[in-house]
């Protein structure tokens, strides 16, 4: 699950019966100019259709409205909103998203407190403002104020808008804190949920691929094969049925079945197989994304954030994490180091150390391996001893907390 701190659209689906139509909720930050109405815009073909009105509250059902100069409370089913547009803010909520812009959680907080007692303020903004103050809170390191945020706005509104993305940060808040079962009951709540509701199915997935990690970790830790190898079904189930709906579920699950995997020395060729598949996957997507970025195609907006890409048209949104395609070379690494091909390993490792500095979580592995193929084609004419311990010196400063920092070298 990734933390942004960031006030960025947020992709948001429903299944209905023709397939899965997209919203996304823009929280703008201060307007230049005031502005008379909130707008709504309504999916119509290949148009957006807009509605200039008053938005009074919203769930991740439908968005209530009064359209001037009528009075009377209209709706609209999320599943027909391409996109919602608040301008009728009160002043504090106004200030709370200017704070939050610059990084200034302790006041954004206090603004968006503030916030939920204007007299003046519409239904929506109470969620809203919960929401965000659960965000800045883990901003500033305080998870327990932001588990308390988080569940208010689950407990006051049962249908917010923000319902994945609190239970998914719950869970994170008590897998950070060692509380796993707490975590998993967070995560089955939703996956109940999505279903119970035909809710976006999007959010299921998510909290099916952490359910999975989960009992990837804990059987890991108990090195329970039998755990690991059910755990390990789960991931491919799970990239299966999301091999159409979402490519960044189906992308990570397949890693996680590759991971599953290469703890069975009896399963290494499935691991490499998976490896490779991925690597193959990931290498095209990353090309065709450097293509969008190189040639500037305007039918693409794209933007970094943490290990990976935002890549988004019309619609619709994906997130490609370089630290995927790491794991997959890491992946790699293990498999042709066991089967004595050092070099090939070494050139495995290398492209993470070198080509994906932001993937911290695999980081660490990937220098382990690269000092481990050093140090075993190192001779007295290539001065790779040299290479190999530099890149367990580096493993020690940056990651010296690590299991790989304290593992002997393989020879």
């Amino acid at each position: 699950m990734r933390r942004d701190f960031k006030p960025i659209p947020e992709p948001f689906r429903r299944a209905g019966a023709g397939g899965s139509l997209s919203v996304i909720l823009l929280v703008l930050a201060l307007l230049a100019t005031p502005a008379l109405a909130d707008e709504i815009h309504l999916k119509e073909g290949s148009s957006d259709h807009l509605m200039e009105v008053e938005v009074r509250s919203v769930t991740y059902k439908k968005v209530f409205y009064v359209r001037p100069p009528m009075e009377q409370e209209q709706d609209e089913d999320m599943e027909d909103v391409s996109e919602i547009v608040f301008t009728v803010k009160p002043p504090d909520y106004e200030s709370a998203e200017a704070y939050y812009a610059k990084g200034n959680y302790t006041q954004a907080a206090s603004a968006f407190k503030r916030a939920t007692k204007d007299p003046t303020r519409n239904g929506w903004v109470d969620q809203y403002c919960l929401f965000y103050i659960a965000r800045c809170q883990l901003a500033l390191g305080a998870s327990g104020k932001a588990s308390e945020a988080y569940q208010e706005l689950l407990t006051k509104f049962s249908d917010t808008i923000h319902l994945a993305a609190a239970h998914l940060a719950l869970a994170e808040i008590h897998l950070a804190g060692g509380r796993i079962e707490e975590a998993r009951g967070v995560l089955k709540t939703l996956v109940d949920k999505v279903k119970k509701d035909n809710l976006k199915k999007e959010w299921g997935f998510q909290a099916n691929l952490s359910l999975c990690q989960i009992d990837e970790t804990q059987a890991q830790a108990a090195k329970d094969a039998g755990k690991l190898d059910k755990a390990g079904q789960a991931y491919k189930k799970l990239s299966e049925e999301t091999r159409s709906a979402s490519k960044e579920i189906h992308y990570k699950a397949r890693l996680g079945f590759a991971r599953c995997a290469l703890a069975d020395a009896a399963k290494r060729a499935a691991a490499r197989e998976a490896c490779d598949g991925l690597v193959k996957s990931l290498e095209n997507e990353d090309t065709e994304i450097k293509r969008i970025q190189r040639t500037q195609d305007a039918e693409y907006r794209i933007r970094s954030e943490g290990s990976g890409t935002w890549l988004e048209t019309e619609g619709e949104s994906y997130y490609f994490d370089t630290a995927v395609l790491a794991g997959a070379y890491n992946g790699l690494a293990v498999c042709l180091f066991d089967e004595k091909q050092y070099k090939p390993a070494l050139r495995a490792a290398l492209r993470v150390v070198v080509l994906y500095p932001h993937a911290a979580v695999e980081m660490p592995q990937a220098l382990y391996y690269a000092a481990c193929s050093f140090d075993l084609l190192a001779n007295d004419a290539n001065g790779w001893k040299d290479r190999s311990r530099a890149m367990q010196d580096r493993l020690r400063a940056e990651f010296g907390d690590t299991e790989w920092a304290r593992m002997p070298l393989k020879r």
